[in-house]
């Protein structure tokens, strides 16, 4: 029996593995796929860092065969060995350990990008601009330096999949939002299981689906919150819409919404353009 089956039925969204070796973060992997089913209903990611001396193309090559709900930092992070009081090198578990606990410590509309690690060093402190872009590309988060805070940091969160530019897979905090959906609903539907299958149910439904989607709207007293609403031609797109609560009238309910979640500001584009001033005395 894997030791990760000790797990299985225990509330956890973020799992993070203590070793640098592949075939534990394969194990860890299919772990994670296992429980993100609707009959397991154990939505979880993964945290995974490579070993001490690990090359980008190393650390592509191990994000591209796990290509999913995982997460797996580049560089590694010096720390004080507790003992000794002597700087070691983490590898890119240090950075992995200090992901999962960021994640675990926030809420998910909190996006991990630019946050500040902890490390009196990074194994490579200035990797080249070619190489971080590649890394972002292959699925991994880089470490580096940032002159601005004096710190490491996460360049970018994101996860390992692979399977496009959709940020509700490929960006940490969408993958976090999804999964926080998912739960909410199975927290506040499962009581309907085993209730009549009539039109009073079905409001009842509906109502309580509006309630949850509405405490999850991010405002200026709500700022955990991970649904947003929008603003384009003077007009507000509502946080959520087009809510149907329909049944085949013999055992099954389908519950259809729109969602909005909140993003999370990778880049800012700055554009400054000079004018000479015009002066008359």
């Amino acid at each position: 029996m894997s030791p990760l089956a000790n797990f299985e039925v225990q509330n956890i969204q973020h799992l993070f593995l203590c070793t640098s070796l592949a075939a534990a973060h394969a194990l860890g992997y299919q772990h994670v796929l296992t429980m993100r089913t609707t009959k397991r209903k154990r939505w979880r990611i993964l945290y995974a860092g490579g070993p001490v001396g690990q090359t980008v193309a190393q650390a592509i090559l191990q994000a591209q065969a796990l290509g999913g709900p995982v997460v797996y930092p580049w560089n590694g992070t010096y720390a004080a060995n507790p003992i000794t009081g002597v700087a070691e090198n983490l590898g890119g578990i240090g950075a992995a350990a200090q992901m999962c606990g960021l994640a675990a410590g926030t809420s998910e509309a909190t996006s991990l990008t630019y946050k500040m690690l902890i490390a009196s060093a990074l194994e490579n402190p200035s990797p080249a601009d070619s190489d971080i872009e590649a890394l972002l590309v292959g699925g991994v988060c880089p470490i580096v330096y940032n002159p601005e805070f004096g710190d490491p940091i996460i360049e970018q969160a994101i996860t390992t999949y692979q399977g496009g530019a959709n940020v509700a897979y490929r960006k940490l905090q969408g993958l976090r939002i999804q999964d926080a959906i998912s739960r909410g609903f199975q927290s506040i539907l499962v009581k309907y299981v085993g209730s009549t299958l009539d039109l009073i149910a079905g409001q009842r439904i509906k109502a309580a689906v509006a309630k949850f989607l509405d405490s999850e709207i991010n405002t200026a007293n709500n700022s955990d919150g991970y649904l947003t609403q929008g603003y384009s031609n003077s007009k507000v797109t509502p946080a959520w819409e087009n809510l149907t609560v329909s049944t085949d009238g013999l055992q099954t309910w389908t519950i259809q919404v729109t969602t909005h979640p909140v993003g999370e500001s990778a880049y800012l584009l700055v554009e400054v353009s000079e004018t000479a001033a015009t002066i008359e005395v």
